[in-house]
Formats: C-alpha cells, sequence, structure tokens
C-alpha cells in the first residue's frame, strides 16, 4: 500500500485527535490556523487513507464495579535474549547503542535489563531513560523527590497503559533504577498511541511491528524527542541525531485483535 504524505499541519491535527479524539474539529481548525471545511476535508482524507484506523473510549473501571488491582508478575520466557540482543547490535557494526529506553511499571523489567547492560557494558554503559504514564509515574516521582528512597505514585491510575499502572517501585531492582539512568519520562497516552502507530506503519523497508500500550511508549518517547521542538534542549543534551543507535524492546503485543 502507498504511504500517505503528511504535511505539518496533518501531523499537528493527528496529535490533538491522538490526545483528544472527542476534540471538536473547530477547536482543531483554531489551533491549526485553518478554516473548519478544511479540517474536516483534512480528517476524512486521513480516515480514507487509513491513517486514522479508528478511535477508543476509555471507561472508569471503579464505575463500572471493578474496585480489585491485579498485579501481574512477568518473566522472560528466554532469559538469553538481552544477551542475543547485545551479539546482534555488535554483528551490524554496534558495540553500544547510544541510548537505551526502557518502560517501567513497578520497575521489575526495566531494572533487570538496565541490570544486564551494566554488567555488560560497566563504564561504556549507554544512555538509559526510564518511561512511565505520566498518571501513575512511581519511579519519575522517586527521582524527583531525589531522597534515595522508592515512592509511591500519587496520580490517578488512569492510563490506557494497563501493563505499566504500578503505583509502587520494585524495592528489588530500585537501587539499579535510582543510580544509573540519566534521564526519566513521564509521558501522557498520546506518547504510546503514537508510537504504536509508528511501528503498525513503519517507512518504506522497515518491518512492521505490532505493538500493545504497554510496549510502545518508547518509541512514542523517541518520536517526541527527535520530533518535538520543545523538547529540542533534551534531545541535544541526549546527543540524539540522525546517525543515533537507539535500543528499544516492545514487551507487549497485540492487545485488541479485533481493534487494532
Amino acid at each position: 500500500m502507498a504511504k500517505t504524505a503528511l504535511d505539518a499541519i496533518d501531523r499537528k491535527i493527528l496529535k490533538y485527535l491522538i490526545k483528544n479524539a472527542r476534540m471538536p474539529f473547530l477547536e482543531i481548525a483554531r489551533e491549526c490556523g485553518i478554516s473548519g471545511a478544511a479540517i474536516h476535508q483534512r480528517i476524512r482524507k486521513l480516515d480514507d487513507s487509513g491513517v486514522i484506523l479508528g478511535s477508543r473510549l476509555i471507561v472508569d473501571p471503579k464505575m463500572m464495579g471493578f474496585d480489585v488491582c491485579a498485579h501481574i508478575s512477568i518473566t522472560l520466557k528466554d532469559p538469553q535474549l538481552l544477551k542475543q540482543t547485545v551479539e546482534q547490535l555488535k554483528e551490524k557494526g554496534v558495540d553500544a547503542p547510544d541510548l537505551v529506553i526502557l518502560q517501567a511499571g513497578v520497575g521489575a523489567f526495566a531494572g533487570g535489563v538496565l541490570g544486564y547492560l551494566v554488567n555488560h557494558y560497566g563504564e561504556k554503559l549507554p544512555k538509559v531513560i526510564i518511561a512511565e504514564p505520566d498518571t501513575v509515574a512511581c519511579i519519575f516521582e522517586s527521582a524527583k523527590i531525589n531522597d534515595g528512597n522508592p515512592h509511591a505514585s500519587t496520580g490517578s491510575c488512569e492510563t490506557v497503559m494497563a501493563g505499566l499502572n504500578c503505583a509502587e517501585p520494585c524495592l528489588v531492582t530500585y537501587p539499579t533504577l535510582r543510580d544509573y539512568p540519566v534521564a526519566y519520562a513521564a509521558c501522557p497516552d498520546f506518547v504510546t498511541e503514537e508510537g504504536m502507530w509508528l511501528l503498525g506503519k513503519p517507512l518504506a523497508g522497515d518491518d512492521k511491528v505490532i505493538s500493545g500500550e504497554s510496549g510502545a511508549v518508547g518509541m512514542g518517547l523517541l518520536y517526541e524527542l527527535t520530533q518535538n521542538p520543545d523538547l529540542a534542549e533534551i534531545k541535544a543534551r541526549l546527543g540524539l541525531d540522525e546517525k543515533s543507535v537507539v535500543l528499544l524492546i516492545s514487551t507487549e503485543g497485540n492487545t485488541d485483535p479485533d481493534h487494532y
């Protein structure tokens, strides 16, 4: 299928719709500086071309009578995957990535991966960013308090990133997450939705990756870091450019096959 050419206004429209699919078209028009009729035409074109695949509603589980929050532990099926990843990078001529973005709930996965990277790379450890939902960012909030101790999230815990919806850090991995990352990111839901879209509709020649909401936040954050002018200073401090090698690991597949 031929790719749809998107200009700056199309991308701005998509950014608003990803953040709030119910945002009135006239309000989007005002933000974009074009007419309401033009907004309707552009969104219809984005729908017809398949750029917009649909939208979803987020409901309050408590209002539906679901009062219990279940915490699920996930372990790697093959512990050698990280070793294989490092070996594959070396086969491509990459001694070490420039940046690694790891998503975190309690931080067990992120801390385990980061621990391996610390042991493997030592003083040549790549820059690492820990990414969480902004409404339940316990690692981010702990780093912000900066007293050396883990702290529970004070957010609403409402996010599409269900696999990362964890309000308290893992005590086992927290010291690693405290001591080695260069940055922590609290990401709104639209960031991971951007990541899902980018992975699912890649540039020509790139492989398609079907990722769930909890696995795609790293891709969305990378996109924001490289494309959002408001983050240009952070991008520069990270040393990100077109030659940078960035390692992302999606930990979740298709969570909604009927509507993906």
